[in-house]
């Protein structure tokens, strides 16, 4: 109860810590299947992947507890992630930093997807780029 409540307080912005996100994929591994984890999973500690600047590291403690569960758990969870897009009742419903980091992503790979329309080539910087944006 106090762990959901310190998280709740702490919304998206845990995502700027690393290690605390790691620590509560870790510790919700061990506990899916009780339906606060599930709530924390789907309001907090998803939606802060997005905001989090690229760390292999956390995307797969995220994804080793995410294995875990039932798929249809697991979509479900997906979906509510996803949310509704980015047009306007999608940008209202979500956290600001949320909205922010999703346009910004799909601003980067626009100019990324210009690039290599316009290349003959697609030389490996590109893909990196691409794979670092995708992320």
């Amino acid at each position: 109860e106090m762990f959901e409540a310190t998280l709740f307080q702490l919304n998206v912005y845990i995502a700027h810590d690393a290690n605390a996100m790691v620590l509560c994929f870790r510790f919700l591994r061990k506990n899916t299947h009780h339906t606060w984890a599930k709530r924390i999973l789907r309001r907090i500690l998803l939606p802060a992947l997005t905001v989090a600047p690229c760390n292999p590291n956390t995307a797969l403690e995220a994804w080793s507890t995410l294995s875990d569960m039932p798929w249809r758990d697991r979509f479900a969870l997906y979906a509510a992630w996803r949310g509704r897009g980015l047009d306007k009742d999608g940008l209202e419903s979500k956290h600001f930093e949320l909205g922010r980091a999703e346009c910004e992503a799909n601003n980067q790979t626009r100019q990324i997807l210009k690039r290599v329309a316009n290349e003959k080539k697609v030389s490996k910087l590109t893909g990196r780029h691409l794979a670092k944006i995708a992320h």
